[in-house]
């Protein structure tokens, strides 16, 4: 409700109460995995344990303030409770990918012996029977939500000219994470702080091969400086311009997968440690500018230029129109990687997360410069190496490393820049008719925005990989242009 307790002074406040029932299968097709421990799966309802604080109590309060009574400055702020729901994918794992309902298992070829076709599986170490893997919600969750707050000083310098100073921050509790694979053996810390595996140790659960796991464990921070200006339409010109500085914290950015633009967190080699997995959020955007425009070109009858043309001449200059679009902003983080098993924590997808070790005094982003002339090198790799070997592997008996000391999402992509334009022509046919022509040109400057580069830093063998910092795409399309005739009537 609103409350105008002054006359240059309203308040809103408003509660939300939202209740999240747990979803059922009608046929009772579901497999969970109650603890992490299980020998089996559980067939049959419900797919999590129900908690109360899925009954919340949501509340939201703002303000706007005209402090000087004027109609030319105003203060608004607020800040409210918002529960973030789990989508269905989240979920229907639990009927989709477990046994016994899907039965999925890790095969590898025998040394020595190849995979012949069409009895592919003969040679394999592992057969169809081997132990399964598991893709699960886990089944005691705390319902995801989120704290919004804002404040922002708007003022009208000039008529129809706006310029806005703001904050804006965030936090997010109890937040949804995708883990690649928990079911990996526990790690520990070594006297000097290096987190490693001893030798012998085993999985969390040897029943179970992969765990691809989500659980409510995680949280986020996000705080930025809005700044924005506006011209509202007049003269045939209107234009509206923001920029923001940010950032972005997270413990988990998996539900965000890897793409041209974001880069996922790639598998977390420490499971659960959602401390040792803080770090910017794969959407951290420092730098964010934006600016769109429409003008009215001042031709044409009623205009300042041709303004008596009529026939032919008057039709040709009546109706022209430019606008546009240009959006820069600074590149999303990703991490540097080993490519393979390096610490023996036996991930399934390659190196599981695992980092190396930077070289002291090196630089953590080493972007290079110029990288734009050479995108193979987008960053130096000569400032990562391998890690140490385990206090239990010094004397050589064995080869196993203790984790790498780099963090997650440590350097920062290319950024994007471009600049969409529209022609637009507007021919009056009759009073209520209109032909309407539009061109349409797509990143104009045909400027190559650059995806993010490749960040495995070694292979198998120690080898460090050829391909490190090479980018292979694009975030954006080359220049497009479209044309379109449209009939108003």
């Amino acid at each position: 409700d609103d409350w105008h307790a002054l006359p240059n002074l309203t308040w809103n406040l408003g509660v939300r109460f939202e209740w999240t029932s747990v979803p059922t299968e009608v046929n009772g097709k579901i497999a969970t995995v109650r603890q992490i421990s299980d020998l089996n799966t559980t067939v049959g309802d419900p797919f999590w344990e129900q908690a109360s604080a899925f009954a919340h109590a949501l509340p939201r309060v703002g303000f706007a303030w005209d402090p000087f009574s004027t109609g030319k400055t105003s203060v608004r702020g607020g800040v409210g409770l918002f529960q973030e729901p789990l989508r269905n994918a989240e979920y229907t794992a639990s009927g989709d990918n477990n046994c016994p309902f899907y039965c999925a298992t890790l095969a590898s070829d025998a040394p020595g012996l190849p995979v012949i076709y069409p009895n592919a599986y003969a040679n394999f170490d592992r057969p169809g029977a081997g132990v399964t893997r598991l893709d699960v919600l886990a089944f005691k969750i705390t319902q995801p939500y989120r704290i919004n707050w804002s404040l922002d000083v708007q003022r009208e310098l000039l008529p129809n000219l706006l310029f806005s100073l703001g904050y804006a921050g965030g936090r997010g509790i109890h937040e949804l994470g995708f883990w690649s694979d928990v079911n990996q053996p526990p790690s520990q810390l070594s006297a000097e702080g290096r987190r490693h595996i001893r030798l012998g140790t085993q999985r969390r659960n040897p029943n179970f091969t992969q765990n691809i796991f989500r659980d409510t464990n995680n949280d986020s921070y996000y705080n930025s400086l809005q700044l924005g200006v506006q011209k509202r339409f007049s003269g045939g010109l209107q234009i509206s311009s923001s920029y923001s500085w940010s950032k972005s914290i997270d413990t988990n950015s998996n539900r965000v997968f890897a793409g041209p633009e974001f880069g996922g967190s790639v598998g977390e080699a420490f499971p659960f440690d959602t401390k040792a997995n803080r770090g910017s959020s794969a959407w951290d955007l420092r730098n964010y500018w934006s600016t769109n425009y429409v003008y009215e070109l001042p031709i044409g009858p009623g205009r300042a230029l041709g303004g008596d043309w009529t026939g032919i001449a008057g039709k040709a200059l009546e109706g022209w129109s430019l606008s546009g679009v240009v959006q820069l902003n600074s590149g999303a983080p990703f991490s540097m990687v080993l490519g393979f098993d390096y610490a023996a924590s036996l991930p399934q997808n390659g190196g599981g997360g695992q980092k190396p070790d930077l070289v002291p005094g090196a630089e953590l982003n080493a972007v290079r410069e110029g990288y734009r002339k050479d995108p193979d090198h987008y960053y130096d790799t000569a400032g990562f190496v391998l890690p140490q070997l385990t206090p239990e592997c010094a004397g050589g008996a064995c080869t196993r490393r203790v984790f790498g000391n780099v963090g997650r999402n440590t350097i920062y992509g290319p950024g994007l820049a471009t600049y969409n334009f529209n022609l637009l022509k507007t021919t009056r046919i009759s009073e209520r008719t209109q032909l309407q022509f539009r061109s349409e040109l797509f990143n104009i400057l045909n400027r190559a925005n650059f995806a993010l580069p490749n960040g495995t830093v070694f292979n198998a063998n120690n080898a460090r990989n050829v391909l490190a910092g090479r980018i292979t795409d694009v975030r954006t399309t080359a220049r497009q242009i479209q044309f379109a005739l449209k009939l108003i009537f």
